[in-house]
């Protein structure tokens, strides 16, 4: 049992979850069913040392990307990439605002801003950068009338995986870590 109080140990737990999370990410999914926002959160509601808070998340999201692309066959750089990254680090950020209070309040009201964020940021990039919808007004809004129900699927991934990740670490830190928080 000695060393499971090590700060070090808690930063590898909630790595593990994160990158497990962002693994997640590969396997069949649903539209928008994934973890993304979650693991930003996560990170930042967990990790109080800002370069882990930001780097262990955005090296997650880096990393099955980086993987997605390969398997898929996709660009991995384009402008548009830019438009996920942004709101990324937001939600980094946004945990990062709780790390003391992390209730179920909290992260929900934080999850669901993310989202939104998100969705808003995201779908302005379609918009920017595919040619779907029309360059005017009409155009944007056709863009976001049609994400819709992806926002929809963000938000049930979203909820899942925060219960998954807070969860996990809720019960772990209550079970074998001491700390409340890394330091």
């Amino acid at each position: 049992m000695e060393g499971r109080n090590n700060p070090r140990n808690i930063v590898l737990f909630v790595s593990g979850l994160i990158l497990a999370a962002a693994v997640s990410r590969i396997l069949p999914h649903w539209p928008n069913v994934t973890p993304v926002a979650a693991i930003a959160l996560f990170g930042g509601a967990t990790l109080s040392n800002r370069k882990w808070a930001y780097g262990i998340p955005m090296l997650a999201l880096l990393l099955s990307d980086l993987a997605i692309c390969g398997m898929m066959g996709y660009d991995f750089f384009t402008w548009g990439r830019l438009f996920i990254y942004v709101p990324f680090l937001f939600t980094t950020f946004l945990g990062t605002q709780f790390q003391n209070k992390r209730t179920i309040g909290n992260i929900a009201a934080y999850g669901f801003l993310a989202s939104v964020v998100f969705f808003l940021i995201s779908n302005l990039s379609v918009w920017i950068f595919d040619d779907f919808y029309t360059r005017d007004f009409t155009g944007l809004i056709d863009c976001y009338t049609m994400a819709i129900p992806f926002f929809r699927n963000s938000l049930l991934g979203n909820a899942f995986y925060m219960f998954m990740l807070f969860g996990s670490f809720a019960l772990a830190k209550d079970r074998f870590f001491a700390l409340a928080r890394v330091k």
